[in-house]
């Protein structure tokens, strides 16, 4: 299940990402690591496609295509993150283009949408 941070651009996304991997992942005996923030990563990356050229959906050329980034959203989502609990930061919005989805509730948890003043 996916935990969505979601947020437009300088709002204050990265700080929040800070303080729910220390809270999370950190330890209370160390000094803030920066590599913490690995463990909720931005989403969606070129690698977060795999699965579609690996299960012979489409060619790496096909990526280009927006068919495929908004098609298959969800169906990469399940086959990415469906296996435990993840956080993942995004500045995209939860859309519909040509009847797909950008992400639905079987495999979003909740969000936390952030909002600069």
């Amino acid at each position: 299940m996916i935990c969505w941070i979601a947020s437009y651009p300088k709002s204050g996304n990265t700080f929040c990402r800070i303080l729910l991997s220390e809270y999370l992942y950190g330890d209370l005996n160390q000094p803030f690591n920066f590599s913490g923030l690995d463990k909720i990563a931005q989403y969606p990356k070129l690698f977060d496609y795999n699965p579609l050229i690996n299960d012979k959906i489409c060619k790496l050329e096909d990526l280009r295509k927006e068919k495929y980034l908004i098609e298959y959203s969800i169906y990469l989502q399940k086959k990415n993150f469906s296996n435990g609990f993840f956080f993942l930061k995004t500045h995209s919005s939860n859309f519909e283009i040509n009847n797909y989805n950008f992400t639905d509730g079987s495999i979003t948890s909740c969000a936390i949408y952030l909002v600069r003043d």
